[in-house]
């Protein structure tokens, strides 16, 4: 869990069995448009988008990695700031 003054982010199941999804959860105190990324621990790019969070919490679900287990790194850029967090998949 991040705790900022402006927002609050949480990343759960940790770890998440494979092929399961992993939950964001992003509680804002102003709307903001924010780009979720997942990346392999080799840099390869598995699933991006950008998402508008409206104020409040917020939650959306990520696919994990279907062909691997391991860790994963999801990058958040929530209003500006970058916050990278490991996520390990069984």
């Amino acid at each position: 869990m991040v705790i900022r003054e402006d927002y609050l982010l949480s990343i759960y199941p940790n770890p998440v069995l494979q092929g399961d999804q992993i939950k964001l959860a992003v509680d804002l105190h102003k709307s903001s448009s924010s780009l979720i990324e997942v990346f392999t621990v080799d840099g390869l790019l598995i699933f991006s988008e950008d998402f508008n969070f409206a104020a409040g919490i917020n939650e959306i679900e990520i696919p994990s990695n279907k062909n691997s287990t391991g860790m994963l790194i999801v990058k958040a850029n929530i209003q500006g700031e970058v916050i990278n967090k490991k996520v390990y998949v069984q």
